[in-house]
Parts: C-alpha cells; structure tokens; sequence
C-alpha cells in the first residue's frame, strides 16, 4: 500500500520546526559569545586597573619603580591582551557560525552582541597602546 503525500500542513510544519532548530542554534552562539565576553572583560579589567595603578603608584613617588613592579605591569598588560585575544578569537568564531548558519538559511546578518563585542575590542586596543606608549588620556 502507498503511504500518502504530506499534507500541506505537515509541510509547512516540519519547515517551521526546522527554522526554529537554526533560531536556536544562532541563539545558543550568541550566548557562547556573550560568555565570552563577560570572560574577556573580567581579563581586560583586571589587567589594565592593576597596570594603570602601578603606573600612577610609580608616578606618584617620583622615582623610578621597582623591577617587581615593572614585572606586575607587565603582567597586567599580558592579561589585557589576553583578554583582548579572547575577544576577537570568540568575534571570529560566532561571525563564522553566523556566515555558516546563513548560507543554509535567509537569516538576519546583523548580531548586536558582535557589534558590541567589535566594540570593545577596539577600544581595548587603544587602551593598550596608550598605555604601552603613553599616549591619549589612558
């Protein structure tokens, strides 16, 4: 015996089970991104508040500062470039799922999360250079 044909209405269901499974996956990598921000600026700010304060801490003697205290900056600037490189990896990954995700299925190209993350990404890079040149008013 022959199974029938689907119906129109089973057809329009099954696509709309399977736009919600693509919606569900953008959302879940819009989380994943957005732990790694939070991440990120836990890293960023912990590092550049412990660099700029032993700057100023130095600044503020008048001497030249310690040898430990020029390592605890730099320690400081490595986990705010950490903390940045985690950033752009978590850009790149979620802008190369979301380029996946839309080349299977018309989506939305434009992720607030992204945008917000790219954000942040370039001004901790100005804050890292004008600390490492001490330029601008970081």
């Amino acid at each position: 015996m022959r199974r029938p044909t689907k119906t129109l209405l089973e057809a329009n269901r099954a696509e709309c089970e399977e736009d919600l499974s693509v919606e569900r996956t953008v959302l879940a990598a819009e989380r994943t991104l957005l732990a790694w921000m939070r991440t990120a600026i836990t890293m960023i700010g912990f590092g550049l508040t412990l660099a700029q304060v032993l700057i100023m801490l130095a600044a503020s003697t008048g001497k030249a500062p310690p040898t430990r205290m020029g390592d605890a900056v730099n320690l400081g600037l490595a986990l705010a470039a950490l903390g940045l490189f985690a950033l752009i990896g978590a850009s790149v990954q979620h802008w190369l799922m979301l380029r996946q995700l839309s080349s299977a299925r018309v989506r939305r190209a434009w992720s607030f999360a992204l945008s917000v993350s790219v954000l942040l990404a370039l001004v901790t890079a100005l804050a890292l250079l004008g600390i490492l040149f001490d330029l601008g008013p970081f």
